[in-house]
């Protein structure tokens, strides 16, 4: 039988709870930390924005990249917050890391 429901790109978090929605309706998967992983994994391949490296370091981004960020942003608008950003509320302010506490 065809899926007849369109895979979402997005996801969304309603309250703490999460739904994985199939054929038969929304599956309550929370407390199911390898289902949850398995919904992020196959949803993130739509849009590479949305990839989850629930591993990965500060440490590891280009540093230069910030630099660049920050004159770009200052060229723009000279009294810019992201000059007085550190690299993390950077990152935070650009929409580009997200804390998932508990679900990886």
């Amino acid at each position: 039988m065809p899926n007849k429901y369109k895979e979402k790109t997005n996801l969304v978090e309603l309250s703490t709870v999460d739904n994985d929605r199939n054929e038969d309706g929304d599956i309550d998967i929370t407390d199911n930390t390898n289902l949850v992983s398995a919904m992020y994994m196959r949803k993130q391949g739509m849009y590479a924005e949305n990839r989850i490296f629930p591993y990965a370091e500060i440490s590891e981004l280009k540093s230069e990249l910030f630099i660049k960020a920050r004159k770009l942003a200052a060229n723009q608008k000279p009294n810019h917050p992201w000059k007085s950003m550190d690299d993390l509320e950077l990152l935070k302010s650009a929409g580009l890391m997200q804390f998932f506490v508990g679900k990886i």
